[in-house]
């Protein structure tokens, strides 16, 4: 595993955030409930909510309050009949943030989705790509922080018995 770089908040010649380093401590805690729905062209459609809790760590850039809503999707993505073969699986939502104590400059609207899908090679082995993307979650003029972001996760699932299976992503 690479090291990122350091990357730090500064004002008044005082640090005050500082995610290049490693930090044990319980992130926020977050409630969530969600509801199936009908729906009729795939396996279906979840409609999930979620309130963030301000408890981790603010110098971790935690300790913020949230509330999301978000809309899930998944099924057979091609393939003849019945075939599960590929699947894929959608994600859309947005959550409304305020910034961590040490970044606080105002209340966020943050877009977010995500793609996935999945190709069973074999009964036992999956092969799965993911694409997540999201808006900028906090104003700031360090890049890592500012601006939008997206992250491409690839992995497999090999099926070890009837109800058990690992999974590895990167």
């Amino acid at each position: 595993m690479t090291p990122l770089p350091a990357t730090s908040s500064r004002k008044d010649g005082r640090s005050r955030a500082d995610i290049g380093r490693s930090i044990f401590s319980p992130g926020d805690v977050a409630l969530g409930i969600g509801r199936a729905v009908a729906f009729p062209v795939n396996d279906g459609l979840v409609l999930r909510a979620a309130v963030t809790l301000p408890t981790g760590d603010a110098t971790a850039l935690a300790g913020g309050v949230s509330a999301a809503v978000w809309a899930e999707t998944s099924g057979r993505l091609f393939g003849p009949g019945s075939s599960r073969a590929w699947l894929y699986g959608v994600t859309l939502g947005g959550l409304v943030a305020s910034p961590p104590p040490v970044l606080a400059r105002g209340w966020r609207l943050v877009a977010f989705g995500r793609l996935g899908v999945t190709w069973r090679l074999l009964a036992a082995l999956a092969l799965k790509v993911q694409v997540d993307a999201n808006s900028s979650r906090y104003r700031s003029e360090a890049a890592p922080l500012g601006g939008p972001a997206v992250m491409i996760g690839m992995g497999g699932t090999v099926k070890l018995g009837a109800r058990d299976a690992g999974d590895r992503r990167r």
